[in-house]
């Protein structure tokens, strides 16, 4: 399999099959917070089909050759990518200077100005820009000042559990690109504990989730009163709302038609809100934020009053189209074109675990509420644009060695 394909199967076995399996033993508890239990019988079997379908028709129709986009060699070159991760590190500290860590469950993100969606934004592509580094193709170059800048920024804009793993996947990469004699041991020995780092990290993940909702203090105390069991259920809770949503819309068929047209009317109307803030106008928000907030909405009765979102996972999406799942050619096609844009950007060698861990969040960001990323002020549209052209930059390195 391409690393495009595989990043797929880790997903699929990451957010859908892995959970469904563990719920199946264990009943995880989560499900009775949201709307209760659901047959997650034929979710199973439609996700194995979907995979299954994608995968022949990537074997069918070929790997494809991407995008030709002209400006790729001036977003990848070591001016612009210094640039962005200096704007980055300054939003950061703006962002710190007003609102904390619970950000996202205590601000309204579409009335909180130009700093949030900017800070996020760049947050993405730098993430994207450090992934890219550690292609076997030399996309981009990254520098221990951009580490440096990238980790502190993070710092700064924590306000996801993810932003551990893209501090994690940042300083693998350091050690992975540096020139430094001294690092050569490091270089050595780094892919080898690949999979003991990520089960150290896993805690750190599942801590930071939790500490931007209750606080840090809150956190430490359910850590060390939960113990190891309270670890694994949480992290286990975190990862089944993809599978969760999927089999929700499974068994509420009837309703996915009409919310299709219900997240088009929220994506057209943020975008031109967005639109408007940047340019220093207001515009009373009308609708929900975003898909993610109308699919938590579907998937539990209770209201918690925070503009808490869950995103819908790549088979959620499916029922956010215009047309539900009568969308599912132009859904395939979409997935075609990342798996393809990953496979260019990475080519054909041998990673480490790290390196997928870095690319699973990356396809997150582009698939997880794929109709969201139609809004192009939303962070999936930035990190699709970005994954897209650096790709191409990719392919055109490939060529230019080919030659």
């Amino acid at each position: 399999m391409s690393f495009g394909e595989r990043l797929i199967f880790l997903y699929f076995g990451a957010f859908y099959f892995g959970p469904m399996v563990i719920d199946a033993l264990f009943d995880l508890k989560i499900k009775y917070v949201l709307s209760g239990d659901l047959n997650f019988f034929w979710p199973f079997i439609l996700s194995v089909l979907y995979l299954l379908l994608f995968y022949w028709l990537r074997k069918v129709m070929g790997r494809g050759r991407g995008v030709s986009l002209p400006f790729a060699k001036f977003a990848s070159s070591n001016a612009v990518v210094t640039v962005v991760f200096l704007a980055f590190f300054a939003l950061a500290y703006e962002f710190s200077s007003t609102f904390s860590t619970a950000f996202r469950h205590t601000e309204s993100y579409s009335s909180a100005g130009i700093v949030p969606v900017a800070t996020f934004a760049l947050k993405t592509v730098c993430a994207i820009y450090v992934f890219a580094s550690l292609s076997s193709r030399s996309v981009i170059e990254i520098k221990f000042y951009h580490v440096l800048l990238f980790v502190w920024g993070l710092y700064f804009a924590f306000v996801s559990s993810n932003d551990v793993v893209h501090a994690f996947v940042a300083i693998y990469s350091l050690f992975q690109n540096s020139r430094i004699e001294l690092a050569r041991l490091a270089r050595a020995l780094v892919p080898k504990v690949g999979l003991p780092a990520i089960i150290i990290i896993l805690p750190g993940v599942v801590f930071a989730g939790i500490a931007n909702k209750v606080g840090i203090d809150a956190a430490l105390t359910r850590f060390s009163s939960g113990g190891i069991q309270y670890l694994v259920e949480l992290f286990a809770n975190r990862i089944f709302y993809h599978s969760y949503t999927f089999a929700y819309h499974i068994n509420n068929f009837d309703d996915s038609f009409a919310l299709g047209w219900q997240a088009m009317e929220i994506i057209s109307f943020q975008s031109f809100r967005r639109l408007e803030i940047l340019f220093g106008g207001e515009v009373v928000n009308e609708t929900l934020q975003t898909v993610s907030r109308l699919n938590y909405l579907q998937i539990t009765p209770f209201d918690n009053g925070t503009g808490a979102g869950a995103s819908p996972g790549l088979l959620g999406s499916l029922f956010y189209f215009p047309g539900g799942v009568l969308s599912l050619p132009l859904h395939m096609f979409y997935l075609y074109v990342v798996a393809t844009a990953f496979d260019r950007l990475m080519g054909g060698g041998r990673y480490g675990l790290p390196v997928y861990l870095g690319g699973l969040v990356v396809l997150q960001a582009v698939v997880d509420t794929i109709v969201d990323n139609f809004n192009p002020f939303s962070v999936g549209f930035v990190a699709l644009a970005m994954l897209l052209v650096l790709s191409t930059r990719a392919g055109s390195v490939l060529r230019k060695d080919e030659r």
